[in-house]
């Protein structure tokens, strides 16, 4: 009787952040959407499946991290739609939705950046030329897939100073 109680007494001290990890209750936040329970990136608290959640804090009204952003910019110029990774073969970078971010070469490896590469800076990329990776898996960094579509799919002479995977 004793241990009954003593397990009913823990329960009703947590059952209000049980309620608040499963999407209900008070500070619920459906920025991740359908009232499921977030899996948060252990590294990032504000990542979830690679995209930025808004993230409460203690504080009623409070937010830390950012909100969940929509498509890239140059998405809509291409008709993209966030379900397959994009190389873009000129600038020999890629765009990984599962992390929310782009995948490019500096200093001799590869980097992961939530904006674009500063080489980039003044490039339309809604005018740039894509390859959407419809075989590579979405949980993949597409960046182990560098060799095989540099070859698939090479660069084409652009005005900028690109570094290249491998040089």
């Amino acid at each position: 009787m004793k241990l009954r109680r003593a397990i009913i007494g823990i329960l009703m001290v947590m059952m209000p952040a049980l309620g608040s990890a499963q999407g209900k209750g008070k500070g619920h936040d459906q920025g991740h959407g359908g009232g499921k329970p977030a899996k948060v990136n252990k590294g990032n608290p504000n990542v979830y499946k690679g995209k930025s959640v808004k993230v409460r804090t203690q504080q009623p009204g409070v937010y830390t991290g950012r909100v969940k952003g929509g498509p890239p910019p140059w998405a809509p110029a291409h008709g993209y739609r966030a379900k397959q990774h994009v190389y873009f073969p000129d600038y020999r970078f890629f765009y990984d939705p599962y992390r929310g971010g782009y995948s490019y070469w500096q200093n001799n490896g590869w980097v992961f950046s939530p904006t674009v590469p500063g080489f980039l800076g003044g490039v339309d990329l809604g005018k740039a030329r894509i390859q959407l990776l419809g075989d590579v898996p979405l949980a993949t960094h597409p960046e182990l897939y560098y060799n095989r579509y540099s070859q698939m799919y090479p660069a084409r002479p652009i005005n900028i100073s690109v570094p290249i995977p491998g040089r």
